[in-house]
């Protein structure tokens, strides 16, 4: 089914890792394939408080970005963020929000 789409099953979950001149930087994970626990993961959650997108690993690759995780916690994702995508980040964030930003570093969750 992957192959009719034009993709690469064993690249989108990253059974092979893919042989480049990019040097690739791991972060969150210690291991070349990540295989994270609960804790070095990151879960963001949709408004039923269901998981929506678990982030398992964020690598450099050349000049891009890559999240690896799973999305909606059954299927593998593999998403790339260029450079100017990257910039237009900033411009979403309003110079209001950049303290509370901040300050959510330190703040806890409520509890349900």
């Amino acid at each position: 089914m992957f192959e009719h789409l034009g993709m690469d099953f064993d690249k989108l979950v990253g059974a092979a890792p893919e042989k480049s001149a990019a040097k690739t930087t791991s972060i969150g994970s210690n291991s070349p394939t990540p295989a994270a626990t609960a804790d070095d993961s990151v879960t963001l959650y949709g408004p039923a408080n269901e998981d929506l997108l678990v982030i398992r690993a964020i690598e450099r690759e050349g000049n891009s970005v890559v999240v690896k995780g799973q999305a909606y916690g059954t299927m593998p994702l593999s998403a790339t963020l260029r450079p100017e995508q990257a910039r237009r980040v900033f411009k979403l964030v309003r110079w209001s929000l950049i303290p509370f930003l901040l300050s959510f570093l330190f703040r806890r969750s409520k509890s349900d």
